[in-house]
């Protein structure tokens, strides 16, 4: 199908290579001359279509796909969609509050089914912009209901509704796998099983296309011996039970969130190390246990700190473990910062130490106030996507970076951080349990199979 139009004609700037040659010897430079290139018979080729479209962010692409059959075809070409990504390299990720509100549930602070993030860029000269990202409205949402983000993975997002329990105890159910970028969602039927204490992690694969081809969804439960996960799959429709079993009390730190990395999902647990479980190749029976690196403070995984001032991360490749010191006799509570670093992932005996901070060598920028930080913990939250040694913190009511490279904390500017920092539910800081989120290059569709 060609676009018609009378007469399309475009101006370049082309190089003419006969004046290259006899101006470049007498001056030394190059000469551009403009000329004229149309299309008279009302048809622009692929390859000029190709070429337009790839300087253009992949939003604005999108829209022209209602334009005519040849648009549609072209950019739902895989083949398109891995040029465009690797021509438009522009990078951006936000901090997702865990927690999302509806109206009327008695905080202002959370618009109903949105979102406040900082949205940054990889671009150091282009300064962080709020941002509100969509959740999708459900039927059953009325005001009261609150929902969480549980998890991110790929360019989607996990959220549920939070029940509350008797005794003071909540739990999640409702789970939705959601698209931001897209604003495609698929709700999860209910879990059948009722965990008095949980956590959960999500998993996708995703083809080059861009769309969501699988998921797995991983609830964790735990009691006395055993680990009893329920896991959905996306290719099934159904939850289905594993349980393992340990010779050892098991103590998850419950709350910190499982990290994603190697296609496994990893708790912490207080007596085990690191539990690391595969939803797509391991046997319903058993997990993988990789031990704690040596010489870590014992105190962040206590019945006190419950993994708060501990994290365990997947950072460019490797799995990471960062923990805050919490011995000290100074005002600050805290006594540096300690990083290991798994060299080979199927060795759990490569823990290697990539740095050790005391206090007293690190330096803090001007634009954070060590008075009102006095009596707080610095809590890890996630590494910079794209800067290997920095690692973000939250610290009392702000957000702070930490540069491992140059021992400097640093507060981080965003905008309206006063609505922000004021946002967190009964009192807790907008940066608590957030998930790193990166937006995607290409916008990611949810193209599952269809399952009863």
């Amino acid at each position: 199908m060609a676009i018609k139009s009378m007469e399309i004609s475009r101006k370049f700037d082309v190089l003419d290579v006969g004046k290259v040659v006899s101006e470049g010897k007498r001056r030394g430079n190059l000469v551009k001359r403009e000329s004229e290139v149309g299309f008279r018979n009302g048809y622009i080729p692929d390859w000029m279509l190709i070429e337009i479209l790839c300087r253009l962010p992949a939003k604005y692409v999108l829209r022209y796909k209602s334009v005519s059959k040849q648009l549609l075809s072209l950019i739902s070409d895989p083949s398109f969609v891995r040029f465009h990504v690797s021509r438009f390299r522009e990078q951006h990720w936000t901090l997702l509050s865990s927690t999302l509100h509806v109206a009327g549930s008695g905080n202002s602070n959370f618009p109903k089914h949105m979102l406040l993030s900082a949205e940054f860029s990889d671009d150091e000269n282009c300064p962080p912009s709020l941002s509100a990202i969509s959740f999708p409205g459900s039927p059953e949402a009325s005001a009261g209901k609150s929902y969480n983000v549980v998890a991110v993975s790929d360019g989607f997002v996990l959220y549920a509704q939070r029940v509350y329990l008797e005794c003071g105890v909540t739990t999640l159910t409702n789970f939705t796998v959601y698209s931001p970028t897209t604003g495609q969602c698929v709700a999860l039927p209910p879990p059948s099983r009722r965990f008095m204490l949980s956590t959960a992690g999500f998993v996708t694969r995703v083809e080059e296309g861009g769309s969501l081809r699988s998921f797995k969804v991983v609830r964790l439960g735990c009691c006395l011996n055993a680990l009893e996960f329920e896991v959905f799959c996306s290719e099934t429709g159904e939850w289905k039970d594993a349980v393992v079993r340990t010779d050892h009390e098991i103590e998850v730190a419950w709350r910190r969130t499982p990290a994603s990395f190697n296609g496994n999902l990893h708790w912490v647990d207080r007596r085990l190390g690191i539990v690391a479980y595969d939803p797509y190749h391991a046997p319903g029976d058993r997990c993988r246990i990789i031990g704690f690196p040596a010489g870590i403070d014992q105190q962040c995984n206590n019945t006190i700190y419950n993994g708060i001032p501990s994290l365990c991360i997947g950072h460019q490749g490797r799995l990471w473990y960062f923990e805050v010191l919490v011995t000290s006799e100074d005002d600050f509570q805290f006594s540096g910062f300690c990083s290991w670093v798994l060299g080979d992932y199927d060795d759990c005996n490569s823990w290697s130490l990539y740095q050790k901070t005391k206090i007293k060598d690190i330096s803090f920028a001007d634009n954070l106030d060590i008075d009102v930080l006095v009596g707080f913990i610095p809590v890890p939250i996630a590494f910079h996507p794209f800067k290997a040694d920095m690692i973000f913190l939250g610290w009392g009511d702000v957000l702070v970076s930490y540069n491992m490279k140059t021992r400097k904390l640093e507060g981080v500017d965003i905008p309206n951080g006063e609505t922000l920092r004021n946002g967190g539910l009964k009192g807790e800081p907008c940066w608590w349990q957030t998930s790193l989120f990166l937006l995607p290059t290409w916008p990611t569709s949810i193209a599952i199979p269809s399952h009863p």
